[in-house]
């Protein structure tokens, strides 16, 4: 049986009103950061970043996320989604 595509007979516009809504809710703003690191460890990220095929700035933040993901639970912090909960308009 093949597949049926619920948005085939919908034009590019119906298609964008349906889902670009679905995407922006997940889609968190973003902020300008400069970072100092020593430059073997840009160069081993970027290294890592070519090898999957990804920007490293994207990298960064994947690896950024994981790793404080980890350590809240570790430590039983409040999580990114909790903190955002307590205090949406808290900045730091």
């Amino acid at each position: 049986m093949k597949y049926q595509d619920p948005y085939e007979p919908m034009g590019d516009s119906a298609v964008d009103e349906r889902l670009v809504p679905l995407f922006a809710k997940h889609r968190q703003k973003s902020v300008l950061v400069s970072i100092r690191m020593p430059e073997e460890l840009l160069v081993r990220v970027k290294r890592l970043a070519q090898a999957r095929e990804t920007r490293y700035q994207t990298l960064l933040k994947r690896i950024l996320e994981a790793a404080l993901s980890q350590i809240e639970q570790e430590e039983g912090l409040a999580t990114l989604e909790e903190a955002a909960k307590a205090a949406p308009q808290a900045r730091l």
